[in-house]
């Protein structure tokens, strides 16, 4: 009997021959074959609840360490296609890329999200090709665990996607209230004279 081997098979198979036994290790944490399918399962209910369906394209931008990982699990594991970018390319290619690709969820590791305000702030979160329907692009600041306050199980694409979503909002707000202040108003006629 000839059976692909798909990703999803290779880590079914790996956590139930080797489920105890250390599978990834990054940033000084461990996760076992167990927990590394634990976190790819929540990242793609994760991405679900966001309204990802199979075929939409979830793109990624960070580093290469664990995160990203996950993603080459759990985005396939609901069905959508994962776009990973590189984040040596300028703020003008992410802007192509994404117009081209129209990814329904971005994940961004909070160093980048400069580079992709441009993006972000011309389209007001929606993509140009759909005229406001729904395919719309949503940019999650990925909260990374970088600080020893995290425990083991914290840190996943999953975890913080509607916390950094709102934090990101916050940010957005902020910019546009300082971008209001530094205006100088007109000066009023009636008292110039």
């Amino acid at each position: 009997m000839n059976i692909a081997l798909t990703p999803m098979r290779f880590l079914d198979r790996a956590i139930r021959l080797h489920g105890d036994r250390t599978a990834v290790v990054c940033e000084g944490d461990r996760w076992t074959y167990a927990q590394f399918g634990q976190r790819v399962n929540r990242l793609a209910n994760a991405l679900q609840k966001r309204g990802v369906k199979p075929g939409d394209r979830v793109a990624f931008l960070g580093y290469n360490c664990h995160r990203l990982l996950e993603c080459y699990y759990g985005v396939p594991l609901m069905g959508a296609v994962l776009l990973p970018l590189n984040i040596r390319l300028a703020p003008q290619d992410f802007e192509y890329i994404l117009n081209d690709a129209e990814p329904v969820v971005v994940l961004v590791h909070p160093d980048f999200l400069d580079k992709l305000e441009r993006r972000l702030g011309m389209t007001d979160f929606e993509s140009p090709k759909s005229d406001g329907a729904d395919a719309r692009i949503e940019a999650v600041a990925r909260r990374i665990a970088q600080n020893q306050d995290h425990d083991k199980d914290s840190g996943t694409p999953a975890d913080d996607i509607e916390q950094a979503w709102d934090e990101l909002r916050k940010r957005r707000e902020h910019a546009k209230e300082e971008q209001e202040a530094s205006e100088v108003p007109p000066p009023n006629p009636r008292t110039l004279g």
